[in-house]
C-alpha cells in the first residue's frame, strides 16, 4: 500500500514537472513613457541562432533581429531611425489561422514590417482601419507598436475583428495571453498564460517610474526571463531601446553581467558594461549572428573609425572656401598695386 502510494506522488511530481517544463511558451514586451522614454522586450524561445541587422528600406534606417524558422530567417522585431517600435508575441489560446488572404486581410506578422515604412503608432493603425487582420496558420500572435511621441498600441484580432488596445497610463506591458480580455479587470486578478510576468514587470515599472532609465529597464526584464531549468523557452536575449538617441542595449543567454549596445544612427557596436575592455566596431554588412559574437567578441568586426560630421565637413569647407577667396583677392590687389606702379614710372 505504501509504496503503491509513493509511486502515485512519484507519478504525480513528474507530471507536473513535465507540464511546467513544456508548457511556458514566453516572450515580454514594455513600453515606458516617463524622465526616459524606453522600449524593452526579452525573446523566449527554443535554443535557436538570431541575426541582428540594420538595414535600409528607402529612406528608413531600421534595426531588426531575425531568426531561423522551417529553413526562412523571420523577423520578429524591428525599431526605425525615428523611434517607431514593433514586435509580435505568441499569444493563447491558439487559432487554426488561415494560409491564404482575401483582398481586404492581411496576415498579423506582416503587420511590424510596417515599421519600414511609418514613423509613428497612428501610420500603423491608419493601414488597418479597412484591412482585416488575421492570424497565419500555424502560429497565433499578437503585435504591440510605441513610438517616441508617448503612443503604444496593442493589436490583437478575435472573431475576426480587429482590436486595437492604446495605452491610456505611461507605460504598457504584453505578454502571452489577450490584453483585450482583461481591459476592465485589475492587473491583480489576471490569470493566464504569461500573467505572472506580466504581473511583476508591472509593479516594478510602476514603482521605478519616476527614475526609469536604462538600467531600469534592464532590471525589469531580468525579472521575468526564462531559465532553462524551467523552461523549454528559454530567454535568448534581453533588448531595450532608446527612441530619442536611437541606441539599442541588449544581452545575450539572460547574462545581464554583460551589456552591448548599438547604436542605429552610426551602425556601430559596443561593449556597455562588464567587459575588461572597452571595444567599438562598425555593424557587419550583414549583420552578425549572436553566437559569431559571444564566441568571437568583436574580434572579427571591423574596427570603428569615427568620421566627421556633416556638419563639421560643411564649417571645413566653408572656411577653406573664405581662405581661398581671401587669397584671390590678396594677390589681385598686389597685382594691382604692381601695375599701378609700372603706370606711374
Amino acid at each position: 500500500m505504501k509504496r503503491s502510494r509513493i509511486k502515485f506522488v512519484i507519478l504525480i511530481i513528474t507530471l507536473c514537472t513535465s507540464c511546467t517544463f513544456v508548457s511556458v511558451n514566453a516572450c515580454t514586451a514594455i513600453a515606458v513613457y516617463s524622465e526616459n522614454t524606453l522600449y524593452g522586450f526579452n525573446f523566449d524561445y527554443p535554443p535557436v541562432d538570431m541575426r541582428f541587422d540594420i538595414r535600409k528600406h528607402g529612406n528608413m534606417k531600421v534595426f531588426y533581429t531575425s531568426f531561423n524558422r522551417n529553413n526562412n530567417q523571420e523577423p520578429n522585431l524591428e525599431f526605425n531611425e525615428k523611434g517607431l517600435f514593433g514586435v509580435m508575441l505568441m499569444v493563447y489560446p491558439e487559432e487554426d489561422g488561415k494560409s491564404y488572404l482575401s483582398a481586404d486581410e492581411i496576415f498579423m506578422p506582416a503587420l511590424v514590417s510596417m515599421v519600414r515604412i511609418e514613423d509613428k503608432v497612428e501610420g500603423i493603425l491608419k493601414n488597418i482601419e479597412k484591412r482585416n487582420v488575421v492570424q497565419y496558420s500555424g502560429v497565433t500572435l499578437h503585435d504591440i507598436f510605441a513610438d517616441k511621441y508617448g503612443n503604444t498600441a496593442i493589436i490583437e484580432t478575435v472573431n475576426d475583428e480587429n482590436i486595437v488596445i492604446k495605452n491610456d497610463k505611461n507605460f504598457t506591458v504584453m505578454t502571452n495571453f489577450y490584453n483585450s480580455s482583461y481591459m476592465n479587470i485589475s492587473v491583480k486578478d489576471i490569470q493566464d498564460v504569461g500573467s505572472e510576468r506580466y504581473k511583476i514587470a508591472c509593479r516594478y515599472i510602476e514603482e521605478n517610474i519616476e527614475t526609469f532609465n536604462v538600467e531600469s529597464a534592464l532590471e525589469c526584464l531580468s525579472k521575468v526571463v526564462q531559465k532553462p531549468s524551467f523552461s523549454s523557452w528559454p530567454t535568448q536575449y534581453t533588448l531595450v531601446m532608446d527612441p530619442v538617441n536611437n541606441d539599442i542595449y541588449f544581452t545575450i543567454a539572460r547574462d545581464f553581467d554583460k551589456v552591448w549596445k548599438i547604436s542605429l544612427d552610426n551602425e556601430t557596436i559596443e561593449t556597455y558594461t562588464g567587459f575588461d575592455e572597452y571595444a567599438i566596431t562598425h555593424m557587419p554588412k550583414d549583420g552578425f549572428t549572436l553566437s559569431e559574437l559571444t564566441q568571437n567578441n568583436l574580434d572579427n568586426f571591423t574596427p570603428y573609425e569615427q568620421t566627421k560630421s556633416n556638419n563639421t565637413v560643411l564649417i571645413i569647407s566653408i572656411v577653406a572656401g573664405v581662405l581661398i577667396i581671401a587669397v584671390f583677392m590678396v594677390v589681385f590687389i598686389l597685382k594691382k598695386k604692381k601695375n599701378s606702379g609700372t603706370a606711374i614710372h
